[in-house]
């Protein structure tokens, strides 16, 4: 026999999966990226997906993986098993960034993302706009004007809050675009974006204040109570076109344009009842007929240097137009109510010789400087007329050419104020004098004087060399007695400095209608400059007296006077007086007769008395007319700085008040206070060095006063003055 022991090994492998993830986890997601498993208890394995047989694998795909593992041995086998789950979603926004001019205007936004999961909306920064619900995956954005939510990136950023990538994110920009500016609002004023077309009534070419932001319009364009702005590209940002110039179809309230700004008026008339402002800008006159007939002051003005032009331009406010820059009206100029104030800025209406404009004159007053193409044509009508004059009187003129005054020439015309003046001296030289149709010509109205400058002020150019009638409206002059007898004088302008407003002369006469209060003056000259009303004196003597001094040194009283022009003057008599009431004639002066410079006469008094000498200097014409002047008083009994005295006193209201006082020498003002402290009278005066005598006629009531002479900080003593 034999014998064989058989042993059976078939133990199966004891198979298993391990994974390296924390707690075993079996989930693929945005913390666990992949998961790494290793088949355990076997020799070899094989995967049922493939034909792996790496006991090691990094899974990323959801799917239930089984491994075959076998012993070696004894070729049994024994199988395991591990399901892989994955959960990789994550929050994506699907609404794009909006940064572009499409959100001008415009403060919402609809945001919208994919996600399963719950989460939270948030913003940078902070506060920038307000959620319709910020836990909605799809919701509504609004601007937050309180935290300046416009004109700035937004990021609107989406967090998930659950799912295997809990804690993700996603997010997208938006920015809520407005024009940038620094204008005044309210509720009814409009910028102009113009990103559609040039149409006025576009209503998407406006931005409106709404009471917090700039919003751009569906429905509304400016009516005639709004207040318009036009910016720029440049300055405004891309709210504004850079192209599309807005063409005025409509009336408004005002009309402002910024730097670089420009408007068209178009065609069409156009009221406009407040200012317009162009700060730089551009204003393109179109074919436009501008009205301005607001109810209070208006004005055109701005800053820089603007080119402000109007083709028709209506003034028809009774309050006035203030205009504070230059301005051109190329066609035709209206004015049927109230005055334009325009100062040293010139208001031109034409543009050339072939486009000269017209002048529709009603009523109002052009109070500053006025210019007017001629046509290169005589004129006739109103077609050389300037209406101008001070703010409460109009003095206009007329200038008509007899035959043509040349090519491109204007000639620029105001009223000015006052003296005319040459240099700092006032403008005498050439009066009196005789005019061609024998009418003495002794002085000029002091009310003011009409200045008329040839193109470019140039003395040269053709239009002052041309022949024209001049007529001038003498209107509220005062002192004319006879207006037949006013006749029309010139200072000529020159291009050489020393001759330039030197002298007066007198231009051909021609004619004269009205009344003495307003009346016109015509006459025939050439060239242009300095006009005056020019007359006799009225029965007063043709002397311009400038001082009578007195000065009293060791008891001798020296006196002099000025005289700055003289006509038919005879001679002058010094009068003295110990009181006041009886006077002698102490001394007689013989004047020059005619003189237009400036003469100085002297008189020593050698038998002045102790104490108050009074002298008054009578002035007498050729033909025996007399003229009186002020009393002084040289003071014999006090002659230094501080002496101050009042003559009579007591007083019915009229006296004088006698000072020497070289303290206080110059400008200065008489205070006669009440005994309540109140000021009854307040009187400029001119302190002179030596004696000076001022005469008080004013009705005081009776009682006692305080009265004093105060220059600066320096004051003569307070006398005591009694009224009776």
């Amino acid at each position: 026999t034999a014998q064989i022991t058989i042993t059976e090994n078939n133990t199966d492998p004891t198979v298993g999966i391990t994974n390296s993830e924390s707690g075993s986890a079996t989930e693929v997601n945005c913390t666990n990226s992949e998961i790494s498993i290793t088949a355990t208890g076997a020799d070899t394995y094989t995967w049922s997906d493939g034909p792996s047989t790496a006991a090691s694998r990094d899974l990323t795909a959801a799917a239930t993986y089984t491994v075959t593992g076998t012993t070696t041995a004894n070729g049994c086998t024994n199988t395991a098993q591990i399901t892989i789950t994955v959960d990789l979603e994550t929050p994506a926004v699907t609404s794009a960034s909006l940064t572009d001019a499409t959100t001008c205007g415009v403060n919402t936004y609809d945001v919208t993302l994919t996600s399963s999961y719950s989460g939270t909306w948030s913003v940078s920064p902070a506060d920038a706009v307000l959620f319709d619900d910020n836990t909605a995956a799809n919701t509504t954005v609004t601007a937050n004007p309180a935290a300046s939510g416009f004109n700035t990136d937004i990021t609107l950023t989406w967090t998930q809050g659950a799912g295997g990538c809990s804690g993700s994110t996603d997010d997208v920009i938006v920015k809520f675009n407005v024009p940038v500016e620094s204008i005044s609002q309210d509720t009814d004023t409009y910028i102009w974006g113009g990103l559609t077309d040039t149409d006025w009534t576009t209503s998407s070419n406006w931005y409106k204040w709404d009471g917090s932001r700039w919003a751009v319009q569906s429905s509304s364009y400016p009516s005639s109570s709004s207040k318009v702005h036009i910016l720029s590209n440049g300055n405004a940002g891309l709210c504004v076109s850079s192209s599309n110039t807005g063409v005025v179809t409509s009336s408004m309230s005002s009309l402002s344009v910024a730097d670089g700004g420009s408007v068209n008026l178009g065609s069409q008339s156009i009221s406009i009842a407040g200012d317009i402002t162009n700060n730089n800008g551009t204003i393109v006159a179109g074919s436009a007929v501008v009205t301005l007939n607001g109810s209070s002051a208006q004005t055109i003005g701005g800053s820089g240097s603007p080119s402000t032009d109007f083709s028709t331009l209506v003034i028809d406010n009774s309050n006035g137009v203030t205009m504070d820059i230059p301005v051109t009206v190329k066609g035709t100029f209206t004015m049927t109510s109230g005055n334009v104030a325009n100062g040293s800025n010139v208001l031109q209406v034409g543009t050339s010789s072939a486009n000269s404009g017209t002048i529709n004159h009603t009523s109002g007053i052009v109070t500053g400087k006025l210019r007017r193409y001629f046509a290169n044509a005589a004129t006739s009508g109103t077609d050389g007329f300037f209406p101008i004059g001070d703010a409460s009187t109009a003095r206009g003129v007329t200038v008509s050419f007899t035959s043509a005054p040349g090519a491109e020439q204007y000639l620029t015309a105001s009223y000015n104020s006052g003296v005319p003046m040459d240099g700092s001296a006032t403008l005498w030289e050439g009066l009196p004098l005789l005019t061609g149709d024998g009418t003495l010509i002794q002085n000029y109205s002091d009310n003011g004087y009409w200045q008329i400058d040839p193109t470019n002020d140039d003395y040269s150019s053709t239009i002052n060399g041309k022949a024209y009638n001049l007529t001038l409206r003498m209107n509220g002059l005062s002192g004319v007695t006879d207006y037949t007898k006013v006749r029309i004088i010139k200072s000529a302008g020159n291009n050489n400095s020393s001759l330039h407003h030197k002298s007066w002369t007198a231009p051909t006469h021609s004619s004269a209608s009205g009344s003495n209060s307003d009346f016109t003056t015509t006459a025939s000259t050439t060239g242009f400059s300095f006009f005056g009303g020019g007359g006799g004196d009225g029965g007063q003597l043709p002397v311009e007296l400038i001082s009578f001094n007195g000065s009293c040194n060791d008891g001798v009283v020296d006196l002099t006077w000025q005289t700055a022009s003289e006509y038919n003057s005879s001679h002058y008599d010094v009068e003295h007086s110990r009181d006041g009431v009886t006077w002698d004639v102490v001394y007689t002066q013989s004047a020059a007769g005619n003189s237009t410079e400036l003469l100085e006469y002297s008189y020593t008094h050698a038998h002045a008395i102790g104490g108050d000498n009074y002298y008054r200097l009578t002035q007498v014409d050729i033909d025996g007319t007399e003229k009186t002047y002020d009393v002084i008083n040289a003071s014999c009994t006090e002659t230094t700085s501080g002496y101050f005295s009042i003559f009579p006193n007591p007083s019915s209201g009229s006296f004088q008040v006698i000072m020497n006082n070289s303290d206080i020498i110059g400008g200065a003002v008489m205070n006669i206070v009440d005994t309540k402290g109140t000021i009854v009278l307040q009187k400029p005066v001119e302190v002179k060095t030596g004696i000076n005598m001022y005469l008080v006629n004013q009705e005081l009531s009776p009682g006692i006063y305080y009265i004093s002479v105060k220059n600066g900080n320096k004051s003569t003593i307070v006398l005591r003055h009694s009224v009776q």
